[in-house]
């Protein structure tokens, strides 16, 4: 990604602009989970959920979703691997409460 010049009076090389440039070129994410399609058509199926998944879930960005689970407003992980999940049962229990909404 980066580059190394030995000499550090020399001018820079072609090659070391070009890595400069795409090292630029190559950040476009913000780092924020991404929305994703559920693995299954509802929540009545086994499976486990990505915080990816839970945002198309409850219809809302990652920023807010974090907010909501540091607030207590969403129901804590049922594991981790190293990422948190949930499982389906979980969340449809949760949905059907009527947890999630707003």
């Amino acid at each position: 990604m980066g580059f190394h010049i030995v000499n550090p009076d020399a001018p820079p090389s072609a090659k070391a602009v070009a890595d400069t440039d795409t090292d630029k070129q190559a950040k476009t994410r913000n780092g924020n989970t991404r929305p994703l399609p559920l693995p299954f058509p509802d929540l009545h199926q086994c499976g486990r959920l990505r915080t990816g998944h839970l945002l198309t879930v409850f219809g809302v960005s990652a920023p807010e979703f974090y907010k909501r689970q540091k607030g207590g407003l969403l129901p804590a992980p049922d594991g981790r691997d190293p990422r948190p999940y949930w499982e389906a049962s979980t969340i449809r229990e949760f949905k059907e409460s009527g947890g999630g909404a707003g």
